[in-house]
């Protein structure tokens, strides 16, 4: 009976244990356990995996001796298998992480280099924006920069701009920027004193000290002041007439191509200044050039104030008139109510100064009008009166102020009275024939003719007369000359 029913028996327990997970790990410990004790060789231990679901599967509690032998050898080996596995891959990941940094490193070191390489030989005004470019790279820069600062000539474009970059923490570099401001291009100097805003607190007085010392060199005075004038606007000294005089001095005297460039640096105290430049745009005893210069400026800081533009406008000489008047054309029908305001006007006082002043400002005026399209306030103003003074002077004012000659070749021909006819013919006697519009000419020329013939009064009969000599057309002349033959 047992040779029969225990083969069966073994044969019914071994299938149902491979029914669970537990069964099927309790004969795997059965099976390796057997085949290790057998043959005690590491290759015959169960894997790390199979070890793991020995653990967690079976009870230690029921394992036999020969199978904990078997389970304690398998702790040790793969222990020592997983510990070497550890090690490896953190050797292998600090190796990588090594090598990583050292590219990353090189690479870094390599744009650093480039970065400054660019900064050196870049155009001043670009320093600015490649700064921000650098704050990553502020461990490799600093040292190039260094080197580059100590290593360059004073006068280096180089070491200038290592000085902007080093600048907000080295003195050494903020105390070179602070003293290279006298001697470096105009250009530069708006750049330098954005770089220094940071140090102003500190350098203000230092600054004010060159500026209002009268004895000091005037280029450093001037450019003493132009850092002061965004960083200190409020104080008190500005106020003081003999800097504002020598200010306003300083920047109608310097070159043309830096006007635009001093007039941005001072425009934050341009109240200080516009007095004293009005004062050199009015002096006709200065020359031309710094009349001019004068001009623009205070149409520059005066944008928008139509009031005081048109006053300026009024005081104005020929190129002064141009620049005004363009600064007058965003207020345009201001302008206009102005303009014809002063055309009203009587002297302040009976002397002949004071008509002069008048008819000089109406003059311009008048002019001003016909530039801005407002026509009818003039041509009253070309009747003949007692003082013809700012008649003639509209007459020989039109050319030089660019006003169009269609304007006056069309009032002309719409007819007029006789003085103010003469008033036109006069002033288009200073255009040339080739400024009249090819359109408006075949008009001109027969109107011309028919009342060089027919009209009676002599004085038009002598301005045409005048006006075709000027613009070459005797032959009109003749023509005219013959008809009036036939009528006597």
């Amino acid at each position: 009976t047992h040779d029969y029913l225990v083969p069966s028996l073994r044969k019914w327990l071994h299938r149902k244990k491979k029914q669970t997970r537990r069964g099927r790990a309790e004969l795997l410990l059965s099976e390796r356990s057997a085949l290790w004790n057998a043959k005690p060789e590491n290759r015959h231990l169960p894997s790390w995996l199979e070890h793991l679901r020995l653990r967690f599967l079976t009870e230690s509690g029921k394992w036999t001796q020969s199978q904990q032998k078997m389970m304690h050898k398998a702790v040790r080996v793969h222990g020592w298998r997983t510990t070497f596995a550890v090690v490896a891959v953190l050797l292998l990941v600090v190796t990588g992480l090594g090598v990583r940094q050292s590219v990353m490193e090189s690479r870094y070191k390599a744009e650093s280099s480039r970065l400054v390489a660019g900064l050196v030989a870049a155009d001043t005004s670009k320093v600015a924006s490649i700064i921000p470019q650098l704050e990553f790279y502020q461990r490799w820069a600093l040292p190039e920069l260094q080197r580059t600062f100590d290593e360059s000539p004073n006068d280096s474009d180089a070491k200038l701009h290592a000085a902007m970059v080093l600048s907000p923490e080295n003195d050494t570099a903020a105390s070179f920027l602070e003293q290279r401001v006298y001697e470096v291009e105009p250009h530069k100097v708006e750049y330098i004193r954005e770089n220094l805003a940071g140090r102003s607190t500190d350098m203000a007085s230092r600054y004010w000290a060159v500026f209002t010392a009268p004895g000091e060199d005037t280029r450093r005075r001037f450019r003493a002041g132009a850092m002061l004038a965004s960083w200190d606007t409020d104080d008190e000294q500005w106020k003081d007439p003999s800097l504002s005089e020598f200010l306003a001095d300083q920047i109608t005297g310097v070159w043309p191509s830096e006007v635009s460039l001093w007039r941005n640096m001072f425009r934050p105290v341009r109240k200080a200044i516009e007095q004293p430049l009005v004062d050199i745009y009015c002096d006709r005893e200065k020359k031309e050039q710094v009349r001019v210069f004068a001009a623009d400026i205070l149409g520059d800081y005066a944008a928008g104030r139509t009031e005081f533009l048109f006053s300026l406008l009024e005081r104005a000489d020929e190129l002064q008139f141009h620049v005004m008047l363009e600064r007058l054309l965003p207020g345009k029908d201001r302008a206009i109510e102005l303009g014809l305001m002063t055309l009203q006007k009587e002297p302040d006082e009976d002397s002949e100064d004071a008509r002069e002043e008048l008819a000089q400002r109406q003059a311009n005026a008048a002019i001003a009008l016909l530039r801005l399209g407002e026509y009818e306030g003039v041509w009253p103003l070309l009747r003949l009166t007692a003082d013809p003074r700012l008649r003639s002077m509209i007459i020989h004012r039109c050319r030089r102020r660019a006003v169009d000659p269609a304007i006056l070749v069309d009032r002309y021909l719409t007819g007029d009275a006789v003085d103010i006819k003469r008033a036109l013919l006069l002033a288009l006697g200073e255009y040339d024939v080739a400024d009249v519009p090819s359109d408006k000419r075949p008009d001109l020329v027969e109107q011309l003719k028919a009342e060089y013939v027919d009209h009676p009064d002599a004085g038009l009969h002598a301005a045409i007369e005048w006006l075709l000599r000027r613009w070459k057309m005797p032959e009109l002349l003749v023509v005219g000359e013959a008809r009036m033959a036939e009528l006597m």
